[in-house]
């Protein structure tokens, strides 16, 4: 779901600070069940939550869940990410750096559920299992 700058209040702060959280929480369950798995395999799996910066409504901020399998040699053979929440500035719907006149200060949370991102999780860890 996309956000325009007034939109970004202490409401929606804690909305994305929470799912963060959650989304993290769930990560490390999904870790601890299936890194022996993975060991078993001869692989390394590498999951959690990735933040960018602290602020969410700073602009840059990206928060991301991800998978990294790593092989025997220690290469990256996998790899899957879902963004989270994400702040930019857009002018004419293209990412840019600076402050152009014209241009907006934009936020993009997730659409899917705590759950339904936890199922997508699952899927793609039994996906990497499989394919080895």
């Amino acid at each position: 779901m996309k956000y325009t700058e007034r939109d970004f209040t202490l409401e929606l702060k804690e909305k994305i600070q929470c799912m963060e959280k959650e989304i993290e929480r769930i990560s490390l369950e999904l870790y601890k069940a299936y890194l022996h798995l993975y060991i078993e395999k001869n692989m390394e799996l590498d999951m959690g939550l990735v933040k960018d910066k602290e602020d969410p409504f700073e602009l840059g901020y990206d928060s991301s869940v991800a998978i990294a399998i790593l092989d025997e040699e220690k290469e990256m053979i996998e790899f899957h990410r879902i963004t989270i929440w994400k702040c930019e500035r857009i002018f004419l719907g293209m990412s840019i750096q600076s402050n152009i006149f014209g241009s907006k200060k934009v936020g993009e949370l997730v659409d899917e559920s705590c759950d339904e991102i936890e199922e997508e999780l699952k899927e793609q860890l039994e996906e990497f299992l499989v394919e080895e």
